[in-house]
Order: structure tokens, then C-alpha cells, then sequence
């Protein structure tokens, strides 16, 4: 594997990468929330909750945590200020790790479908880091919400099983669906995105290439920016040779992406160790798959290769695409041919 993204798909560095890139570059990278990282930007967000307006909602995650274990929604100062507290204590003690979270701003108005909030899984390989090489693996799950979205409001915040998708909050639900077979991905808490996709069209208008497209657009610029932190860490941190002929390894990432009312993808995080295990037959077409690509190129490249040695600033500089997945020689994000 390449052990840096262990490091870097947690969910505070990975903010940081985003947020350098956000403050230079904000339309290109507005598929992410603003994150602030506990306790390092507790005064920012203490100030940006004070100003906020009346329907805002901020959601508070672990940095390391998973499986949506310690997440709480908050839409004022004092609902966060005890973890908080206890992050800048944490600071203070030399002999432990500082306890860190990330608050993003809620994505109030996801898109729905049948009433319920639903994010997806998706799959990328990263086979180098220098040149960027990675491949998006078509097909992914889509996890669903068990009770019906409401916008957030004080009677609601604690109602987990509306407001996160996680499977591990949502399978102890009992309006939780399993899919019957691998037909009967249509219907269930858990379905294959290419029929969530497919009911997206038929519901909304949007063509799963436009939304693929979309999605290659976001994951290629989430991939360049963490490039110049992996750089920087194989480089000073834990040197290892990074020419393009030089031993390699890859990656598995999965990323959790959720489509906002407008249609547009948001990234939520990255998972460096994306559970592949399946739990009923729906979701092993899409987890066992994405497991055999990362072996074979059975998947589109999302990020194609650099000019070897090219210059390391220009390669890792983000730009707007188009429409991104189609063949191994498309451009980075989806245009003409790579720059280096």
C-alpha cells in the first residue's frame, strides 16, 4: 500500500489540504464544506457560529472516527463547546495525542430520493503518486437514510438514522430494507449506485454520465491537492524513491460523496482502509469488484499520467473539467490532454 494516505485520509489533514486549496481556489473547490479543524480553529468557528443564521447547522466528526461513532449536529456555541474543551485540553498534555475533530457546515438541502437522504460509496485506485496516476471504479453503493429527511431543527438533531447514512447506524434501524439478490438493487438501504444513478435521471433530469463526469471532476482535484502533502512526505518524513520506474504499490480509497439539490457532488471524506466485505448479495458486486481493479485496469483513469518529471507545482495545480471518465486518455478533470 502507499502508507501516507493512512495519514492523509483522516479527517482533519485532509482538510487541511482542502482548505489551502479552497482559500486559492474557491469555485473549483466548492464540492467540499467548510471545515474547521478542532482546537486549531476553535476561535474561527466560534465566531462563524455566533454570525450564523438561524437555519445553519454544523456537524462535528472525530478526525480518526468511523462508522458515525461521536458525530453530533449542532447549530450553536455551547452545543460544541464541552468538545471543544476537551480538544484544547488535550493539546496541553505532552504525553498524549491532541484530540482533534472537523466541523463542517451541514449540507441542509441534499438530494432526495423516495424521501430519504442517501450518500455514495465510490472506489478509487492510486497506483503513483509521481506521475498521479489513479482510476475510478465505476459502480459503488449508494447507502440510504431509514426515516424520512427533514430539514435540521432542534426536534431533530439527535435523530441519527435521518441525518447520517452510515450502514453501521442505519442496519439496527426497523425500517431498514436489505436488497433481495443482486436484482433487487433498485429497492433497499443499500443499492448499487449505478441504479441510484439511473433513478437520479428518471427522477431529475440528470444523465448518469453527466453525473460521473462530475464525480471524476471532484475526485481528480481532491487527489491533487493531497499530492504535494504525499509528496512532501515521502520526500522529508519517510524517503522512499519516487521515480516513475522505481518499486511501486497502490492505494484503495473510498470516498463517501453525497449529490445536493443543485445536482452537484460534495465530497464528505476519504477512507484509506474502505471495508470490502459484503453483508448481502447487492453489495458484493460492487465491494469485490472494486477489489479485483485495484489488480487489473478494469476501471477508467480519473487522473492520468504526468509528463515524467515534470514540474512537481505544475502537475499539482487544480483546473475546472469537463467530462472527465471516458477512456485512459482523457485530460486531468476531464479535458484535453494532461499538463505537466
Amino acid at each position: 500500500r502507499l502508507e501516507a494516505f493512512l495519514h492523509f485520509c483522516k479527517k482533519a489533514r485532509l482538510a487541511e489540504s482542502l482548505n489551502a486549496w479552497t482559500d486559492m481556489c474557491p469555485d473549483i473547490f466548492r464540492f467540499s464544506p467548510q471545515t474547521w479543524i478542532i482546537p486549531y480553529d476553535a476561535d474561527e468557528l466560534k465566531k462563524a457560529m455566533t454570525k450564523c443564521k438561524k437555519d445553519d447547522t454544523f456537524i462535528v466528526k472525530p478526525t480518526a472516527g468511523a462508522q458515525g461513532k461521536g458525530i453530533i449536529l449542532a447549530r450553536k456555541w455551547k452545543d460544541v463547546e464541552t468538545t471543544v474543551q476537551r480538544a484544547k485540553s488535550s493539546q496541553e498534555n505532552n504525553n498524549k495525542a491532541t484530540i482533534e475533530y472537523v466541523v463542517q457546515r451541514y449540507i441542509t438541502y441534499p438530494l432526495l430520493l423516495e424521501g430519504l437522504k442517501f450518500d455514495m460509496r465510490l472506489y478509487v485506485v492510486v497506483t503513483s503518486i509521481v506521475p498521479m496516476r489513479a482510476y475510478l471504479f465505476k459502480e459503488g453503493l449508494a447507502r440510504f437514510c431509514t426515516v424520512p429527511y427533514a430539514v435540521p431543527c432542534d426536534e431533530n438533531l439527535r435523530e441519527a438514522k435521518m441525518h447520517l447514512t452510515n450502514f453501521a447506524v442505519n442496519k439496527k434501524s426497523k425500517d431498514f430494507q436489505p436488497s433481495e439478490g443482486a436484482a433487487g438493487n433498485e429497492q433497499g438501504s443499500k443499492r448499487s449506485t449505478t441504479c441510484t444513478f439511473r433513478q437520479m435521471q428518471q427522477a431529475y433530469g440528470i444523465s448518469s454520465e453527466e453525473t460521473w463526469g462530475k464525480v471524476a471532476v471532484l475526485i481528480a482535484n481532491t487527489l491533487m491537492a493531497l499530492r504535494p502533502a504525499l509528496v512532501e512526505y515521502y520526500v522529508h518524513e519517510n524517503p522512499r524513491p519516487l521515480h516513475p520506474l522505481g518499486p511501486k504499490g497502490f492505494q484503495l480509497i473510498g470516498l463517501d460523496v453525497l449529490i445536493d439539490q443543485d445536482l452537484e457532488p460534495r465530497l464528505l471524506e476519504l477512507n484509506a482502509n474502505p471495508s470490502l466485505s459484503a453483508t448481502q448479495p447487492g453489495s458484493s458486486s460492487s465491494s469485490s469488484a472494486a477489489a479485483a481493479a485495484a489488480t487489473a485496469d478494469a476501471s477508467d483513469e480519473t487522473v492520468p499520467d504526468e509528463t515524467a518529471g515534470g514540474s512537481s507545482s505544475s502537475a499539482a495545480r487544480p483546473r475546472a473539467g469537463g467530462e472527465g471518465l471516458e477512456g485512459t486518455s482523457a485530460g486531468f478533470l476531464g479535458g484535453g490532454a494532461a499538463s505537466p
